[in-house]
């Protein structure tokens, strides 16, 4: 049955229907090229563009830009020794030391009492030998104590001499230690017969020190011996190896 509409009317209709399908095709065939040309823009934008930087730790925030210090030009701190410290005998300033041990080669040439030599005058006599010691500190800085015992070759017998020494050191190096000591000493002569003197002296010297526990002793010293109420002449020179600890 016709519905009355005409031809123009269905011609009509077949342009509208036949250009609503077109139009949106055509615009995604010309929109295509554009977006992908876009989006390969955006590719490129975020591959050219660096990294974001690490945040910083929230205490370094905190506490603000850190200032640049030239440690080239900060000068060091030099070492300050103060009594009591434990800087015994220099040693690289070692940690506190209390004690000290060393053996010596010892030669002591005794000039001995008037009347003692064949033409009535002095007698001259060397003696060497090896001597022991044990120093411990008492004062930082300004005392200790050393006690030494030797053994010295004596016609026909032995010298055995003992010395207590009470000793200031000089901590001028901590390579190089001097000191002085005095105090007194005893001699015992075994040869044939058995003979004590007593007697009183001094030392100068120094420690040198090669690593932190050992070094060697250089010591010269002088001891009044005393003979039957004359005075015997003890010329004194050691050296050898010690070890604090």
């Amino acid at each position: 049955m016709m519905t009355g509409e005409s031809p123009n009317d269905m011609k009509s209709t077949g342009r509208q229907f036949g250009k609503t399908p077109l139009l949106p095709a055509l615009s995604c065939v010309f929109m295509l090229p554009i977006q992908l040309s876009l989006g390969g823009q955006a590719r490129a934008a975020e591959q050219t563009q660096p990294p974001p930087a690490p945040a910083q730790h929230a205490e370094a925030v905190a506490e603000g830009p850190h200032e640049q210090v030239d440690h080239a030009q900060t000068p060091a701190k030099k070492h300050v020794h103060t009594p009591g410290d434990g800087c015994t005998h220099g040693g690289h300033h070692k940690v506190h030391t209390w004690s000290l041990i060393g053996a010596r080669f010892a030669v002591v040439t005794v000039v001995g009492p008037k009347g003692t030599g064949e033409d009535g005058g002095r007698r001259v006599t060397v003696h060497p030998g090896v001597t022991a010691s044990y120093e411990l500190q008492v004062v930082p800085d300004w005392l200790e104590i050393e006690l030494a015992a030797g053994v010295l070759r004596y016609e026909a017998g032995a010298l055995f001499p003992i010395d207590l020494l009470f000793k200031k050191p000089f901590h001028t190096h901590h390579h190089v230690t001097p000191y002085i000591a005095v105090g007194p000493s005893l001699e015992i002569i075994i040869a044939g017969t058995r003979k004590i003197y007593p007697g009183v002296g001094g030392r100068v010297g120094t420690y040198v020190w090669a690593t932190k526990h050992f070094g060697f002793d250089i010591e010269f010293g002088y001891n009044s011996v005393f003979e039957h109420g004359e005075v015997a002449h003890d010329l004194i020179a050691e050296v050898g190896p010690v070890v604090h600890f």
